[in-house]
């Protein structure tokens, strides 16, 4: 076993409150083959334009969840945080 992984993942970029009130919104996702040796990592390119009109104004962390083939899910916290104004 060389601890090589080849699967398909599911991979979000996620706002998440943090006053702790209401609950985390997707913003954006692609589900990507990842091919990866031990210790090693890959990028996944993520985008999005426009927030959807109804996230709530506030202050947001930044995160991406990784979700493998399971259902097994991994959040990162990327240290970012984005503020969302009132339209």
């Amino acid at each position: 076993n060389s601890g090589a992984v080849s699967q398909k993942e599911r991979v979000d970029l996620v706002l998440s409150p943090t006053t702790g009130a209401g609950g985390d919104v997707s913003i954006a996702s692609t589900t990507t083959n990842v091919r990866l040796r031990a210790g090693r990592q890959t990028r996944v390119n993520l985008a999005t334009r426009r927030l959807d009109a109804s996230v709530p104004a506030g202050t947001y962390q930044v995160l991406v969840t990784v979700t493998d083939p399971d259902g097994a899910r991994t959040t990162v916290d990327t240290g970012k945080t984005m503020t969302v104004q009132a339209s």
